[in-house]
């Protein structure tokens, strides 16, 4: 079960990092067109119940002998959905049942983090809870402000110590997350426990800042990721031995990586850069025994086979004093011990040997591994009990599936079916998806004219700069820049004849569609934005969340533009206004928090 081995491994990752996750799998085709690093995240689909389409079995799985009932998997999607700060209302219908396989692997996750508590003999203390809130804390500063310069720049202004804010983030925190903090902190301790042994030598550190560039031809036999190629270890071993005998015979390390390899850099022509020590044991002797143009003999990892060449070491600077070192190899150590615990996971959760009886969830781990067959026969299967509009996530999920079988007409029919079902509410983000589908199939027309009618079904400002992510990834930005256009009309003019409240919300909005310009590459188009703000202003706050949003663009000459007008209004008046009419101007969100709402009071 490769698919559910890796969201095993990312449910670990998430919990030790204390980062909550809604929303299971990016629909295929949404993510082939889609920027994730703009996305506006999930959006609300409906207010109608579709949870009838996660019904089934009294029994939906067993896991090491133990079954999984219906109520106990209810509760754990609930409390997925609670960790998440989500309700079924924010998932998308495209996601909605890989949300729902996920809150089965986090069940899962849980049952081994607290077999390792046993096992180890594990406690927890506020101590424990306190320091993980801090470090979350600290991330939290960092999201929130994006660059030391922007965040100096609001703390100056507040008049407040990094420590003093960093304190007010965590209490912030853990009065409103203690339980999933207490979760977090359990993760982390049982993986110290089973990393306990790792130790940076300090003589080794010098390897730990040697990065490596390779190519490599691997023949795997276990597969890395969902849906990788693999063949018997007895024939990766001759594959990759073949391949040696033709290297040692003079033909070029590239020419044979499109031939022989199974990997996936295969696709990238074998090349790999920038690799850290530490990865793997068997890995690191050998790439570390290389110099720069030698080639390695044959040799066996626990995913495969490989030959490697390597192409360049990259140096990077050790630092200074020991006090520097020291926290070095701690972070180093704790990113070993974080891959070494959720290893030890996937090795849990594969003795447990889990069997999915329920047909929705069966449906969404077969396609995850890509066998498409077998995920149509378990989707139809859940079909046949559904005749209302909890049709519509297995139908989405089926549309996938029939699309990678090939059989387009199916899909073409699945989407019509969609649309009869689908309310209002509903058609906006299906027409997006109706529309990515056909884009996959090289009817660019086609898809567009979805996108058309998605514009029509919007009913958000969110809605619309999704669509401008969507249409600059398929460069068709005349059409971003109109729906970005939309946007603005739909933001009131800020006057001094308004309330606080909501002058202060417009020029958020304002600063936070210059902003999604900047992402999207409009540059000349963000920038005139926030000129034209800083342009008349007398308001420190408004001032202080320009220059964050041009120092999180790297827009220097705006920034310099922000201070220049500061200095000019010190000049002309002797002082700067320090808020909006009475409300401070909050720093422009990420494009993914909703430009309509009212800016929040640091």
């Amino acid at each position: 079960m490769s698919s559910s081995r890796n969201t095993i491994i990312t449910v670990a990752v998430f919990v030790l990092l204390g980062l909550g996750v809604v929303g299971g799998s990016i629909y295929y085709y949404v993510k082939s067109t889609a920027n994730p690093d703009t996305a506006t995240g999930e959006r609300g689909s409906s207010s109608v119940d579709l949870s009838g389409a996660g019904a089934g079995p009294a029994t939906v799985a067993t896991f090491a002998g133990k079954p999984i009932s219906r109520q106990e998997y209810e509760a754990a999607w609930r409390e997925f959905l609670t960790r998440g700060g989500a309700s079924e209302d924010d998932i998308p219908i495209v996601s909605y049942l890989g949300a729902r396989y996920d809150a089965l692997m986090q069940l899962i996750s849980d049952r081994i983090i607290e077999e390792g508590m046993r096992e180890f003999n594990v406690q927890i203390t506020e101590d424990d809870k306190r320091q993980a809130v801090e470090m979350l804390a600290a991330r939290e500063m960092e999201r929130r402000h994006g660059s030391q310069e922007a965040l100096a720049y609001f703390l100056d202004a507040q008049g407040k110590t990094a420590q003093t804010y960093l304190d007010e983030i965590a209490d912030e925190i853990l009065g409103q997350n203690e339980r999933q903090i207490e979760e977090q902190v359990r993760a982390v301790k049982v993986g110290r426990k089973v990393a306990e042994d790792v130790n940076i030598e300090p003589e080794r550190l010098g390897d730990y800042l040697r990065l490596v560039d390779i190519l490599r031809i691997t023949q795997l036999f276990e597969p890395v990721e969902p849906g990788a190629a693999v063949v018997p270890e007895e024939q990766a071993e001759a594959t990759i031995r073949e391949a040696y005998q033709k290297l040692q015979g003079g033909e070029a390390f590239e020419s044979l990586v499109s031939e022989y390899s199974n990997g996936p850099e295969k696709e990238n022509g074998g090349r790999i850069d920038g690799l850290r020590y530490g990865s793997e044991p068997v890995f690191d002797g050998v790439a570390w025994s290389l110099q720069s143009g030698q080639m390695s003999e044959p040799f066996k990892t626990n995913t495969g086979w490989h030959i490697i060449k390597i192409l360049q070491f990259h140096e990077q600077p050790m630092p200074e004093n020991e006090q520097e070192r020291a926290e070095l190899r701690g972070r180093l150590e704790a990113a070993i011990a974080e891959q070494r615990t959720a290893k030890w996971m996937v090795e849990r959760f594969e003795q447990g040997n889990l069997q999915i009886e329920d047909p929705v969830l069966a449906g969404v781990d077969a396609m995850r591994e890509a066998r498409f067959e077998e995920a149509k026969t378990h989707l139809e299967s859940a079909l046949s009990n559904r005749t209302g509009i909890d049709r519509l996530p297995i139908l989405s999920s089926l549309g996938q599936v029939m699309f990678e079988l090939d059989d387009h007409d199916r899909t073409e029919k699945i989407h019509e079916e969609m649309m009869d079902l689908a309310l209002e509410r509903h058609r906006f983000e299906l027409y997006v998806d109706w529309a990515a589908f056909r884009i996959a199939i090289d009817d660019r027309e086609g898809g567009l004219e979805k996108l058309r009618q998605a514009s029509e079904a919007a009913d958000s400002p969110d809605d619309h700069i999704e669509l401008a992510q969507v249409l600059t990834s398929i460069d068709a930005r005349e059409a971003a820049l109109e729906e970005l256009a939309l946007v603005r009309a739909s933001i009131p003019e800020p006057t001094e004849e308004m309330p606080p409240e909501q002058q202060g919300a417009s020029y958020t909005q304002l600063v936070t569609l210059a902003v999604v310009h900047g992402r999207l590459g409009f540059e000349e188009q963000g920038k005139a934005q926030l000129r034209a703000l800083i342009k008349d202003t007398y308001s420190d706050g408004l001032l202080r969340a320009v220059a964050e949003a041009a120092a999180e663009l790297g827009w220097e000459d705006v920034f310099n533009e922000v201070q220049a007008r500061v200095q000019q209004l010190i000049a002309e008046t002797g002082s700067v206004r320090d808020m909006v009419e009475g409300q401070d101007a909050a720093p422009a969100p990420a494009p993914s928090d909703a430009p309509q709402e009212a800016p929040q009071s640091e």
